[in-house]
């Protein structure tokens, strides 16, 4: 009956598809002299009464543009083409649909005569929308647009993560288009920033909230790579291969075919020296969610760049990997109805690693209790992801979206170690431990979005369905020797061999619908509901004495099914520069969990939940911004939480699930102001985080046998850890980020300061604990804008932690330091030196490991042929041979610390050949100070408003 329900929300819009109204608009855009008309012109429309009502878009092969407007009224529109005189003025939008024509008068020019002198501001503030204007900040000329970005204030890279404002950004758009799906690497490190005219950071609502105006709590920091209208026909990229020392090897290309929206793009990549053009996330579908695994490093100088990436990204896990990746993304536009991009990716890793580790128990009673671990690990990992959006606009009132999406993976990995664990001096026992597993793991999903506009404007109504389906099986075998010392040594030796399967498929739908109230406001109705199920497997057979049999303390059958209904109800407002929007909603949920063996028994909860949610968006003055936003969510346990079967994968920390976990709530807070100067340059921003959390899935540490819960054992020395429900977790943090122009060093100044605190509790042995972390983080960028040929920044960042946990008396503080300098100069006669150096300088690291290194590298090359566009050069990787990679990590329960295997000192030989084939290159006059030149309050198009 529930799924019944569900379905019949997936047809109540139906019957909803009123008749054709709104206002719409046509523009044909033609050459005033031949009457041709001029495809990819660029068109901007803006209300005249409300200057944060702009539309930004070009005109289609033919010339012609099409867009549906909210309101009658005169509008502001403004039309640009290269090699033509801008045109701009008024049209009166009465109701109904209007076509007019609207023709360009031929500029002549000498390109050579031309002298740009008009100076744009660098940065400037359009509703919530932060734009940076690529010519602001000069690169090199081979210069990628992760190498653009970073130069531009409050934008950074940590560990291979782009942060903007101190938020991660989760998509990279390119036109607005999706490229390569969600995975934002892709772009920004394989694109070339000489293409770029503009880059916008916003909060990307989603699809259907876009379209009703009210948010819905799934917003994205998403980043928008505007190019150059002239690069937006013609053929570009790069192809490199090079070959160096110990037999180190890369080689890859990218291929880029652009013709207006029809778009092609084609990527490639194979070394053996740590680099990848893909997230991390591509290849955890398989391995996650099947119990156990050795930990990773990372971290550390493995994360730095060099001057022989070719824009790729150093990976993130630890040891060194052979990468091998391939990957196309395709989008076009057929006509006015239909746009579709899609993109297929490949990836193979091949790893290798050795690792070090030592932990600091903070629960030792008369003595600190410590663990070291010395391991060995690998692992070999294939990817196939697919993805795709299609939007077909059945006419003026009504669209849809699909949105389906494919991955496939199987992971390989092996793991030895050899750990020790002392109590103060004593020797408590030591572990050998043998991993190997084999997994394979698809995720199958598709979303669905129906969209319709009554005649009255503000009325809407529309329709998100969506479902998925993962499956991930695999096989373990452990062998594992545990020898305890004590009064009587005791030695353990077990075999075990492990078949795990894991199914969940779900289903989830969204009706919202939407009604004018007067000029200003907006009401919004919301129903909706989800059901997922669960089906967990896992068998492990134990060997004795050549005989496999069944082990049940470690096997169990498990299912659930979450099934939730909820409602809600909005209100909005928006007039001119000040825009709110008040909600509450209402949820139902039920949990039913059952388990067949080894025992059996069944769950049942239910849970019942209000939230209200607030989004403000208020525009004080020319260049000023505030943002402010509170919304609440939950979060069901996954069913590894909910299952109390041990995992032994790590001998010495097991872990097991609990049954009785409900869900947990975050409430979630965040206000930004911005401010930007147009007449200085200078901007500042400053952002506000805050999220507490109700009943927070937190660990239960159990380190003796007096309290652990009847049915499990602690091994001496070791741990079991119970996922808990607790309130009491805290996490605020503040980030300041300013920049501003040095002009008498033609330089660019970025100040970005960050401050935190973080509250997680935790319980060991029924003891209440909490852990307290107290952050500051200062970062200075000073960057060049002198010249394309003189390329280098300056940079320094430290960052302090002190670190407060109920079960250690003493507070232990952690300061990281990394200051250097990247230069790339062509000189002479295209003779060309880049170099990056990097100083690391941690305090509070154990004694055995180095807190002082220094990464410096260095290449020498030569521009080759007529045009400049093949280049040899000669690189060294690491030239003082101190790379590393650490990691450290505190808990409520222990400090702990790592080091993995780097990829050392090499030298090699590099041949890249770069190709630029744009039509109408020739005739191409130098790029405007700002596409959105115009009337007061020109804003680029916020996407999704069409």
């Amino acid at each position: 009956m529930r799924k019944v329900l569900l379905l019949i929300l997936i047809f109540v819009s139906l019957g909803a598809v009123g008749q054709d109204g709104g206002y719409t608009i046509g523009i044909q855009v033609i050459d005033s002299i031949s009457g041709k008309g001029l495809s990819q012109a660029n068109v901007i429309i803006q209300d005249r009464e409300d200057a944060s009502r702009q539309y930004f878009g070009v005109t289609n092969e033919s010339g012609f543009f099409k867009i549906q407007l909210p309101k009658a009224g005169n509008y502001y529109y403004r039309i640009s083409f290269i090699g033509y005189r801008t045109k701009g003025g008024v049209i009166a939008v009465k109701g109904g649909y209007q076509k007019a024509t609207v023709g360009l008068q031929p500029e002549a020019y000498n390109l050579k005569e031309v002298t740009v002198k008009d100076w744009a501001p660098p940065v400037k503030v359009v509703g919530d929308t932060t734009e940076f204007r690529a010519e602001s900040f000069k690169t090199h000329q081979d210069a990628s647009v992760e190498d653009l970005v970073t130069k531009m204030p409050g934008i950074v890279v940590e560990d291979g993560t782009v942060k903007a404002h101190g938020e991660e950004i989760k998509k990279v758009l390119v036109d607005g288009y999706e490229f390569f799906g969600s995975d934002p690497s892709i772009a920004l490190k394989n694109l070339p920033a000489e293409i770029i005219e503009r880059v916008q950071v916003f909060d990307k609502m989603s699809d259907q909230a876009q379209f009703s105006g009210f948010d819905d709590g799934n917003s994205q920091k998403t980043m928008n790579i505007i190019t150059k209208p002239s690069r937006r026909n013609g053929k570009f990229g790069k192809l490199f291969a090079g070959y160096g020392t110990d037999h180190y090897y890369q080689a890859g290309g990218m291929y880029n075919k652009f013709n207006g929206d029809n778009r092609i793009s084609i990527i490639t990549s194979f070394n053996n020296v740590n680099r990848q053009n893909f997230t991390r996330e591509d290849m955890l579908g398989a391995m996650s969610g099947m119990g156990g695994g050795r930990r990773g490093g990372g971290g550390g100088g493995g994360a730095l760049r060099g001057p022989l990436d070719q824009s790729i990204q150093m990976a993130s896990n630890g040891g060194i990997n052979s990468t091998n990746s391939f990957g196309i993304n395709y989008q076009n536009k057929f006509g006015e109805k239909l746009t579709v991009s899609a993109s297929y990716f490949f990836n193979y890793i091949d790893n290798e690693n050795e690792s070090e580790t030592w932990r600091d128990f903070l629960y030792g009673t008369d003595s600190l209790k410590f663990y070291s671990e010395k391991s060995e690990s690998g692992f070999y990992n294939f990817n196939n992801r697919l993805n795709a959006r299609i939007i077909y606009d059945i006419d003026e009132n009504n669209s849809i979206i699909l949105l389906p999406q494919a991955s496939f993976q199987n992971n390989e990995s092996f793991s030895f170690s050899y750990s020790e664990t002392f109590d103060g001096d004593d020797l408590l026992n030591a572990t050998e431990t043998d991993l190997d597993k084999e997994n394979d793991g698809y995720n199958l999903g598709n979303t669905l979005i129906y969209r319709h506009k009554f005649g009255l404007k503000g009325r809407t109504i529309s329709l998100m369905v969506n479902n998925s389906y993962n499956k991930k099986e695999g096989e373990e075998e452990q062998q594992t020797i545990e020898e305890t010392f004590g009064e009587s040594d005791i030695l353990t030796d077990y075999d075990l061999d492990k078949l795990i399967e894991n199914t969940t498929s779900s289903i989830r739908s969204r009706l919202v619908y939407t009604e004018p109230v007067g000029q200003y406001s907006q009401v919004m109705l919301t129903l909706g509901g989800s059901f997922s199920d669960s089906e967990n497997e896992k068998w492990v057979f134990s060997n004795e004495l050549y005989q496999y049999t069944l082990d049940p303390t470690l096997s169990n059958v498990f299912s659930s099914t979450f099934e939730t209904y909820f409602s809600e109800a909005g209100y909005r407002f928006n007039k001119g520069a000040f825009n709110i929007t008040l909600s509450l909603s209402a949820e139902k949920s039920k949990l039913k969990a059952n388990r067949e063996y080894p025992e059996s028994y069944d769950l049942k909860k239910s849970f019942t939940s209000f939230r209200p949610r607030i989004w403000l968006n208020w525009k004080p003055g020319e260049g000023k911004n505030l943002m402010a936003m509170y919304n609440a969510s939950t979060q069901e346990p996954s069913a590894n939480q909910l299952q109390d079967v041990v995992d032994n994968s790590e001998p010495l920390f097991l872990t097991t699930g609990n049954p009785n976990l409900s869900q947990q709530t975050i409430h979630r807070a965040m206000a930004r102001y911005t401010d930007v100067n147009a007449e200085t340059g200078r901007n500042v921003a400053f952002i506000l985080f805050l999220e507490i959390g109700s009943d927070y899935i937190v660990n239960h540490t159990y380190t003796n046998n007096e309290s652990v819960p009847k049915g499990y054992t602690v091994p001496d020395g070791g741990q079991l850890t119970i996922p808990e429900n607790m309130d009491g977790y805290w996490d605020l943090k503040g980030v300041i980020n300013f920049g501003t122009p040095v002009t008498w060093l033609g330089s660019n100044l970025s100040l970005n300061t960050d401050l935190g605190y973080n509250r997680t509790p935790g319980m060991v042995n029924d003891q209440v604990t909490k852990k307290e972390t107290w952050s500051f983080n200062q970062g200075v960028q000073l960057s060049s804008n002198i010249s394309e040929d003189l390329d280098f920044s300056l940079f320094w960042n430290g960052g302090w932690d002190e670190v407060h946990s109920t079960l250690d008396t003493q507070e232990e503080s952690y300061y990281t330091q990394t200051s250097g300098c990247k230069v790339n100069w062509i000189f002479g006669d295209d003779w060309v030196f880049n170099s990056t150096l990097n100083h690391l300088w941690y305090v509070g690291l154990s004694e055995s490991i180095d807190p002082n290194y220094t990464l410096l590298n260095a290449s020498l090359g030569k521009k080759i042929f007529k045009d400049r566009s093949g280049e040899i050069k000669l690189g060294v990787y690491d030239i003082l041979k101190e790379n590393q990679s650490i990691s450290r990590t505190v808990t409520e329960t222990y400090e702990e610390q790592s080091r993995s295997l780097v990829v050392q000192r090499y030298a090699m030989v590099t041949f890249t050949w770069t190709f630029r084939d744009f039509f109408g290159q020739r005739m191409e006059r130098p790029e405007r100070p700002g596409l959105m030149e115009g009337p007061p309050g020109d804003r680029p198009f916020p996407m999704g408003r069409f």
